[in-house]
């Protein structure tokens, strides 16, 4: 397990950290994780659990959970410390940080049917498959999610969250964020399903 990348709420430990995120509205930073990796109250309204990474302890505090979204399952954290990079680790177990130059939007993501990409969680580590489909929306657990990947890679129970990403060099494209799986496929949601519910993009080195 890759204690760099997990994370914990208050209550219980949970998924993956993802990947930073900026708002341009009022110049916010904040990172995002699965949806689903939280609690709900009765009314179906997201706890607003404090977020620790990699530990639980008051040196490891990010936040407070922002904001949740249903149809995005993502979560968002506000968090001023971040860096627009991701963890990609190799099989040797050494790593590096990919700077994230680059996304993939949903209207894109045709064109990338059959290519390799990389998603990186704390239990399973870095893994890579094809990109092979994809959908508008589905329903999953009571609530339609949208902007749906179907890819090959390998992942396990705790890697909600994790960015699923295409390598090029020393960096990062961004296409989504996993989600779990449907049948033999994983399923990831991608990027442009946060702007459509926090108004925030993923954190794009400008200057790398």
């Amino acid at each position: 397990m890759w204690k760099e990348i997990r994370f914990w709420f208050d209550k219980k430990k949970t998924c993956t950290l993802g990947f930073p995120v900026y708002r341009e509205s009022d110049g916010s930073y904040g990172v995002i994780t699965a949806g689903h990796c939280n609690d709900w109250d009765d009314e179906g309204f997201l706890y607003k659990w404090v977020m620790y990474q990699p530990v639980k302890d008051d040196n490891n505090r990010i936040g407070e959970v922002e904001a949740t979204a249903c149809f995005a399952d993502a979560t968002l954290v506000l968090y001023n410390d971040a860096y627009p990079g991701v963890l990609h680790i190799y099989n040797d177990n050494s790593y590096e940080i990919l700077e994230v130059t680059d996304l993939i939007a949903w209207d894109d993501v045709p064109n990338y049917i059959g290519l390799e990409f990389y998603k990186t969680g704390r239990t399973t580590g870095t893994t890579n498959g094809s990109l092979i489909g994809w959908e508008t929306k589905l329903k999953i657990s009571g609530c339609y999610i949208y902007k749906i990947m179907y890819f090959t890679y390998n992942s396990a129970e705790g890697d909600s969250g994790s960015p699923v990403y295409k390598k090029v060099g020393e960096h990062a494209i961004l296409i989504g964020y996993h989600y779990g799986r449907k049948g033999s496929y994983r399923v990831a949601l991608n990027v442009d399903a946060l702007w459509d519910a926090f108004a925030v993009r993923p954190y794009v080195c400008d200057w790398c």
